[in-house]
């Protein structure tokens, strides 16, 4: 169940080491500057760089792209500019996250919204099955949910264990996002590989919020 959260805190103190690292390299290459630059949100240096050479698809030694290190950051204004550039909205990184699923894992609610105008793909999958929707969930990222939803992202979504953005709801003891799910229509009864439906893994959960899913649940008809 610490699947989820591991990859998503790899994934950022792996950015963070690797633009730290780059910027000690002393080469001052462009590519390295313009990850920096889009860490940081500095919109006017990123245009400055691409004017001037700077790869727009560029990747540290991490494989995060300009486009996701700036989708983590909740730099909207770097990602718009970005996508104006022709940045490949659906480019994977270290763990197989896109821009939308990095923007969703931290609840980057002005990135998530920018990035499903421009299209991206909300049924994309990162290396553990992991969609938007499931990885957002699982966050108890509410806003990041109710865009997805509004978009259409398929509510019930599984992961490489079965478990879908109620089920990692129910587990994580995020009421607010529970309750969400069951209005959109989530299937209450759904189960991951093992058997689980999500009244079964609030029971088991260690959250202090449990007692609210757990009622949340029975009072829409779980059994």
């Amino acid at each position: 169940m610490k699947k989820v959260l591991v990859a998503i805190i790899v994934s950022v103190m792996v950015l963070s080491l690797g633009l730290l690292a780059a910027g000690q390299t002393g080469s001052g290459s462009l590519d390295s500057e313009l990850l920096e630059a889009a860490y940081r949100g500095d919109t006017a240096a990123v245009q400055q760089l691409l004017r001037n050479g700077a790869n727009l698809e560029a990747k540290d030694k991490y494989g995060h792209t300009v486009l996701t290190t700036a989708a983590y950051k909740g730099n909207v204004e770097v990602v718009r500019l970005l996508l104006e550039k022709g940045a490949n909205i659906e480019a994977k990184e270290v763990a197989g996250h896109t821009a939308l699923i990095a923007a969703a894992s931290l609840d980057r609610g002005e990135v998530v919204k920018l990035l499903l105008e421009k299209g991206a793909n909300t049924e994309v999958k990162d290396d553990g099955g992991q969609t938007a929707l499931t990885i957002a969930a699982y966050g108890g990222n509410l806003q990041a949910v109710k865009l997805l939803l509004e978009k259409g992202a398929n509510i019930e979504s599984q992961d490489e264990k079965g478990h879908t953005a109620l089920l990692w709801a129910a587990y994580r003891g995020r009421a607010e996002v529970a309750k969400l799910l069951l209005e959109k229509g989530a299937n209450i009864e759904a189960k991951d590989k093992y058997g689980n439906t999500a009244l079964t893994l609030a029971e088991i959960a260690k959250s202090n919020s449990k007692r609210k899913v757990i009622h949340l649940l029975l009072k829409n008809g779980a059994k």
